[in-house]
C-alpha cells in the first residue's frame, strides 16, 4: 500500500466501524458460535498471492462481527463497561499511524509529556492529593499501564522492593528474628550471605551468578501480603509471580451494605504472622470488587498497614522517584542527554516500549469535556438503580447488595444455587442480553452492570422483561 492507498481503503474501514455501530441494535450480544468454529472460515494455510482489499472486507461479517461478542451492545451487562468512545477509535488510529515506542523520553518526546499532563488531568477530575501529579515538584508521579493487571503487578514489586531494601539497609532490625523458627533460619541466612561481605566464612555464591539488591530472594521469602477475598484475581496472581505468600482475608458486609475487608481481621492476621516470624510488607486495597463493586474502609485500613495508591491503568506514586530505582537497567543503547531531568517511564512499568495512550484521554477529555464524562456516569447510575427497583417487582427477585455505581446484583428468592445458575445458563443461551454471574461467600447471585455508551433506561426496562420471562419457564408453579 501507499499513502493515497491508506486513505482510500482508510475511509471505507472507518465507514465499516461507523456502520457496525448504528447496527448494533440488529444484532445480540453474545455470538451463536462454539469453540474451533473459525478453523470453518479461514483456510488451513496463508495465502500465496495477494487479495484485494474488497475480497477481505466481505469475509469480516462470518468472520469478524457474527462471532464476536459485543462488548457495546447497549444489552450487554456483563462484567464491567469496556469505556469505549469514538474519540479512543480515532486516537489508536493516530497512535498506529505514529507506530512511535516511547521506551523513553527521548524515543518519543510527545508520548511521555502528554501522559504526564493527561495524569495530571485525571488526579483534578479524580480529585486526588496534588503530590500525585506529574507537574507537583514533589517525587510523585503517574503512569498510564498497559492493564489493571500490570499495576498491580508493578505495586506488588515495588513494595517487596522496599521492604527488602529497608532490611538490607538495617539489619539491626532483625535482632528479633532468631526467637522464632521461621525467623532463625532467615536471620542466619542474611547474616551470612547479606550483611557480611568480609566475612572469614567460606562463600559457595558463584561469582557469575548476579543476586539484584532489591530483589533478593533470600530477603523476601518469608515477606506476606494481604488483601480481601472480594480483590481482583489479578492480585493473587501477582503474588504468584512476585514469589510472595499472601493471605486472603474473608470479607465481611457492612460499609455502604456491601463486602469489604474486615479491619479486625487484618490487624489480627498481620500480629499472628509476626508471631510466627513473618514479615507483612504490603497491604491492597479495593476501590469496587470485581463481584460486587464493594469498597474497602481506607479510612479503618490504612493506620494498620501502609500501601502504594494505585488505581486499575492509570497508576500514581506517591513517590515515583523512589520507586523507579527498583527497575533500571540502563543500557547503553537507552542512554540518552535528558535522561537525568526527563522522566523515563520504562522505568516503572514491566514491557520496555509503550504506545501513545494518552491521546484517548486527550482526545476524549477535549472533545467531550468533563462535565459531559460526569452526565455519563450518573446517567448509568441511574439506570442501574431504575432496574434494582423493577427487579424486585412482584417479590420474585431479592437485591443481594445495594446498587451502586452502576451495577446491581440480585438473585431469585427463597431459591438455591443451582436454581439461580439455572437462570443465569438460560439467560446467556437465549443471548438477547448477556450477563455474568459470581459468588460471595458460597452465595451465587447474577450481576446487571451498564457497560455501554447506547444503553438506554428502556433497555434496563428491557432486559428485566426478558429476565421474567425467561425465569417463568423454568419455574413454573
Amino acid at each position: 500500500m501507499d499513502a493515497e492507498q491508506l486513505r482510500s481503503e482508510g475511509c471505507k474501514v472507518i465507514d465499516i466501524v461507523a456502520d457496525y455501530w448504528e447496527s448494533m441494535r440488529k444484532r445480540r450480544p453474545l455470538p451463536d458460535v462454539k469453540p474451533g468454529f473459525m478453523n470453518q472460515l479461514v483456510s488451513a494455510a496463508p495465502p500465496t498471492a495477494p487479495e484485494d482489499w474488497k475480497t477481505i472486507y466481505e469475509d469480516l461479517e462470518k468472520v469478524v462481527f457474527n462471532p464476536a461478542t459485543h462488548w457495546n451492545h447497549p444489552h450487554f451487562f456483563a462484567y464491567f463497561p469496556a469505556g469505549l468512545t469514538y474519540h479512543s477509535i480515532m486516537a489508536d488510529i493516530l497512535s498506529s499511524g505514529l507506530s512511535s515506542v516511547g521506551f523513553s523520553w527521548m524515543a518519543c518526546p510527545a508520548i511521555t509529556e502528554l501522559e504526564k499532563a493527561m495524569l495530571d488531568w485525571v488526579v483534578e477530575l479524580m480529585g486526588l492529593p496534588e503530590h500525585f501529579k506529574n507537574s507537583h515538584p514533589g517525587p510523585g508521579c503517574g503512569i498510564i499501564q498497559s492493564s489493571g493487571s500490570d499495576s498491580i503487578l508493578i505495586a506488588i514489586l515495588t513494595a517487596r522492593a522496599a521492604k527488602v531494601e529497608e532490611i538490607k539497609s538495617s539489619p539491626s532490625i532483625f535482632q528479633w528474628l532468631p526467637n522464632f523458627s521461621l525467623g532463625k533460619s532467615l536471620y542466619n541466612i542474611l547474616n551470612y550471605n547479606v550483611f557480611n561481605s568480609n566475612t572469614d566464612r567460606p562463600s559457595y555464591d558463584s561469582t557469575d551468578v548476579i543476586t539484584p539488591f532489591y530483589h533478593d530472594p533470600r530477603v523476601f521469602q518469608n515477606f506476606v501480603m494481604y488483601f480481601c477475598d472480594q480483590g481482583h484475581s489479578s492480585i493473587e496472581k501477582g503474588a504468584w509471580l512476585a514469589g510472595v505468600r499472601y493471605r486472603k482475608l474473608k470479607a465481611i458486609k457492612g460499609y455502604l451494605g456491601n463486602y469489604g475487608l474486615d479491619p479486625d481481621a487484618l490487624r489480627k492476621a498481620v500480629q499472628e504472622d509476626r508471631d510466627r516470624g513473618y514479615i507483612p510488607f504490603m497491604l491492597i486495597v479495593t476501590v469496587g470488587t470485581t463481584s460486587s463493586c464493594g469498597i474497602d474502609e481506607i479510612e479503618r485500613l490504612t493506620p494498620i498497614s501502609g500501601m502504594i495508591n494505585f488505581d486499575c491503568s492509570p497508576m500514581w506514586f506517591k513517590n515515583g522517584t523512589y520507586a523507579s530505582r527498583y527497575y533500571n537497567v540502563d543500557a547503553i543503547h537507552l542512554a540518552h542527554e535528558y535522561q537525568s531531568t526527563g522522566t523515563d517511564y520504562r522505568h516503572l512499568e514491566i514491557p520496555l516500549g509503550r504506545r501513545f495512550r494518552s491521546l484517548k484521554l486527550w482526545f476524549t477529555l477535549r472533545n467531550w469535556g468533563a462535565d459531559k464524562i460526569k452526565d455519563y456516569l450518573r446517567g448509568t447510575m441511574d439506570i442501574a438503580i431504575l432496574f434494582s427497583k423493577i427487579i424486585v417487582e412482584d417479590q420474585k427477585f431479592e437485591l443481594f447488595v445495594p446498587p451502586i455505581l452502576g451495577l446491581c446484583c440480585f438473585r431469585l428468592r427463597n431459591h438455591s444455587n443451582s436454581d439461580n445458575e439455572r437462570l443465569c445458563t438460560a439467560i446467556n443461551r437465549d443471548r438477547r442480553i448477556h450477563i455474568v454471574p459470581s459468588t460471595i461467600h458460597s452465595v451465587f447471585f447474577l450481576r446487571f452492570a451498564v457497560g455501554s455508551p447506547m444503553t438506554t433506561k428502556e433497555d434496563a426496562v428491557h432486559a428485566k422483561k426478558i429476565i421474567f420471562e425467561i425465569s417463568n419457564n423454568l419455574f413454573k408453579k
